[in-house]
């Protein structure tokens, strides 16, 4: 029973979440979440490891996601605190040519207050590049392909959220950064489950998209610009180009956390003016 016991105990499960994979190809939908579960026996950490497990300690859990072009894609969830009812969904995208690690304390801090939130790291960026599909290594052409089809990546984030029997899901919260702000309008419009969106130092254009343009097509969808104080001038003109002509009728919010532009991901109020917002529209 001893010798048991100790067997036991030098393993370790990491599951996650099990999806409809194992459904027939043409009845599957078209993004899902794949199952892993992988047992090895624990051994003394080395000081490179343990070096490793400081700096991800941010981390979520890691899931693994499907495209309906049939990319498989690494994410992180962040799972909410316990709560009796459903709480809201949060998709985080971080920027073009960056990845999941510039929003990892954010994440972190957004699941604290009671959201599921998932870490999108992008096709070609960060641990979802590839040989052949490396954004830094890519030439402009074949960015601007991976950045279009990087809408699926969202579609696929949008659908694991939207299985989570922990959260709400017609109250999905879309937050971008920098030119993935341009990803997260596009999936606002056309997601009914969107409840609001977050830009945190949004691009005015990236490729064919226009901000101001976005804007106006998300009308009815609360919106909240965070940006350095030196574009907060900016991004006002923008809010007022696409502004109705009864100016209080704007669903659009600018402010700014007056840190520089680079430094907004890093400025201590980001999370807590986040989260007061959110908690305003629920």
């Amino acid at each position: 029973m001893l010798l048991g016991l100790t067997a036991l105990a030098s393993t370790f499960f990491l599951v996650l979440p099990i999806t409809s994979d194992t459904l027939p190809e043409q009845q599957a939908p078209a993004a899902r979440v794949s199952a892993l579960a992988m047992a090895a026996p624990a051994s003394p950490a080395t000081t490179k490891e343990k070096g490793a497990e400081e700096k991800n300690k941010d981390a979520g859990l890691p899931v693994r996601l499907k495209t309906d072009d049939k990319k498989e894609l690494t994410a992180q969830y962040y799972a909410p605190k316990k709560s009796k009812k459903k709480v809201p969904g949060v998709l985080l995208i971080h920027d073009q040519g960056s990845n999941c690690k510039d929003l990892q304390t954010l994440a972190k801090a957004l699941a604290k207050k009671h959201m599921g939130v998932l870490l999108l790291e992008l096709r070609g960026h960060g641990v979802n590049a590839a040989k052949n599909y490396d954004w830094s290594k890519a030439d402009e052409k074949q960015r601007k392909s991976m950045w279009a089809f990087a809408s699926k990546d969202l579609d696929a984030a949008a659908e694991f959220l939207g299985k989570r029997k922990e959260l709400h899901h017609s109250k999905l919260i879309i937050v971008g950064h920098g030119r993935g702000c341009a990803l997260a309008a596009n999936h606002a419009i056309e997601d009914r489950n969107t409840l609001a969106t977050v830009f945190i130092q949004p691009a005015e254009q990236v490729y064919d998209f226009k901000l101001k343009d976005a804007l106006v097509d998300m009308d009815g969808i609360p919106t909240l610009i965070l940006c350095g104080k030196q574009t907060l001038k900016d991004m006002i003109k923008t809010k007022e180009a696409c502004a109705p002509k009864n100016a209080e009728d704007s669903l659009v919010e600018v402010s700014s956390l007056k840190s520089k532009p680079k430094k907004v991901l890093k400025d201590a109020r980001l999370s807590k003016y986040m989260t007061s917002w959110i908690a305003q529209q629920l």
